[in-house]
């Protein structure tokens, strides 16, 4: 018994195997190059495994603090797809994924995802090399997946009956989500580290005390891991990606930064102020650009 599929120019139920549409005498009935729902399926899976990759290795050589906040705030994501990859592989059963064409959700809901998770690496200054590598990559999959989607999204123009406000309103929920999200990110992560002041604001008693009384060896600080902590003139530096005071958070009271972090040729420590004023900060985030002895 041969299966049935609706023509995409005017809806009528034709034959898979049809190769003409007997209503409107279209010669390729079926809707050509078309993304499917397998294609979903498998972004959706792929999304998954770089979303569980990431916390694996955000939550390795940490506390159970640190770990349990890593997880917290991926949960949604993490849920989100394992349901979404749950409704697709059941859909399967009644109906060929290959014959359903793309959702619009999907894409939707893998750039939430990617915000997300760009919105928990912003917030560490100390991003490990490998979450670092996982992002950059999964990023540019991302970007090449979306491509794919936008020439999709193109092709329903010439490939369907629906009026044009229709097919213009289809296409731009296909397009729209990914440069949104990316927009969303950059304005966040350049709002002078708002996640990362975020995670700050919820931790700033305990690296106070940190810095009053300084612990040896990677211990929690609030939602940080102090990997090392340094005295340099007047200030605390409170390593959080290593054990080479790279990067991480610094302790200056009334603003009085180093030396070495006021040059203008360029300065060693690259340091801004986690609340904004640069005259009175107490905290800040630093980064070590070139190494010098100290």
């Amino acid at each position: 018994m041969s299966t049935h599929i609706n023509c995409h120019r005017c809806g009528g139920e034709v034959p898979e195997d049809s190769r003409f549409c007997p209503y409107c005498g279209i010669g390729v009935p079926q809707r050509p190059s078309h993304l499917s729902q397998r294609h979903g399926l498998i972004a959706l899976t792929a999304t998954s495994a770089w979303v569980l990759a990431t916390l694996v290795a955000k939550s390795l050589d940490v506390s159970l603090a640190v770990a349990l906040f890593n997880t917290a705030l991926l949960l949604p994501a993490i849920i989100s797809l394992s349901l979404a990859v749950y409704v697709l592989w059941k859909q399967r059963s009644t109906e060929p994924l290959t014959q359903i064409p793309f959702s619009p959700a999907i894409a939707l809901l893998v750039t939430l995802v990617w915000f997300l998770v760009s919105m928990l690496l912003a917030s560490d200054p100390g991003e490990p090399l490998i979450t670092g590598i996982i992002w950059w990559v999964a990023t540019f999959g991302f970007a090449l997946a979306w491509l794919a989607v936008f020439v999709a999204a193109i092709q329903t123009i010439g490939a369907s009956a629906w009026s044009v406000l229709r097919r213009t309103m289809w296409v731009v929920v296909y397009v729209v989500p990914l440069p949104v999200a990316v927009y969303l990110a950059m304005l966040l992560a350049g709002q002078e580290a708002l996640p990362l002041k975020a995670r700050f604001e919820l931790s700033e008693a305990a690296l106070f005390d940190d810095v009053k009384q300084p612990q040896e060896g990677s211990h929690r600080a609030g939602l940080f891991q102090i990997t090392l902590i340094s005295k340099i003139e007047s200030c605390s530096f409170l390593e959080t990606g290593g054990a080479d005071l790279g990067d991480g958070l610094a302790y200056c009271p009334d603003g009085q930064r180093p030396i070495r972090a006021m040059r203008d040729s360029p300065p060693d420590i690259v340091m801004q102020p986690l609340d904004g004023d640069w005259q009175t900060a107490d905290w800040w985030s630093y980064e070590v650009v070139e190494s010098s002895s100290y």
